[in-house]
């Protein structure tokens, strides 16, 4: 071999050797970059998810709510802005019939899910004939009640130190 060609034989193999590393490495690279595309495309679709599920809520309410209750006044019904977590039967300024009155339980979202089923297997002789036959909307309904109410909201943000 003649002397010049011994350093571009040298560089070749090196080369070689480094072009195979650099391919592995740009490999690696590659399967984290799509790892990390993948996680945030999840977590984008959660979020937009959790929006779309709010939307539902909202509707469901609007669609099966609204002609007696609202969330910011008394109507034929109560007040239902803050239900969730208040005392059945205590809403002020709303007359309520005697037997809602002493029911003595907090709404929850089981107790929401019963009521929004069959009242009168919740509290008999109350003045609310109504149901949602399907889970999936009395879940939506219930969980944008449970976003609309103070304390909920109160419970699930830290508290300031």
């Amino acid at each position: 071999m003649p002397p010049y060609a011994a350093p571009y034989a040298k560089i070749g193999t090196m080369s070689n050797r480094a072009l195979t590393l650099n391919f592995d490495t740009l490999i690696l690279r590659l399967a984290s970059l799509l790892l990390l595309l993948t996680l945030l495309l999840a977590l984008a679709a959660a979020a937009r998810g959790a929006d779309d599920e709010a939307e539902r809520g909202k509707q469901a309410f609007d669609k099966r709510c609204t002609s007696c209750h609202a969330l910011d006044r008394n109507k034929k019904g109560p007040r239902l802005g803050g239900v969730y977590g208040r005392q059945a039967g205590t809403e002020p300024g709303f007359k309520y019939s005697k037997a809602l009155k002493n029911a003595g339980f907090v709404w929850n979202a089981a107790q929401l899910d019963r009521w929004l089923t069959d009242t009168e297997s919740v509290v008999r002789h109350n003045n609310m004939d109504f149901a949602v036959a399907r889970a999936s909307e009395r879940a939506a309904i219930i969980q944008y009640l449970k976003e609309n109410s103070p304390q909920t909201q109160s419970q699930s943000q830290p508290k300031p130190q």
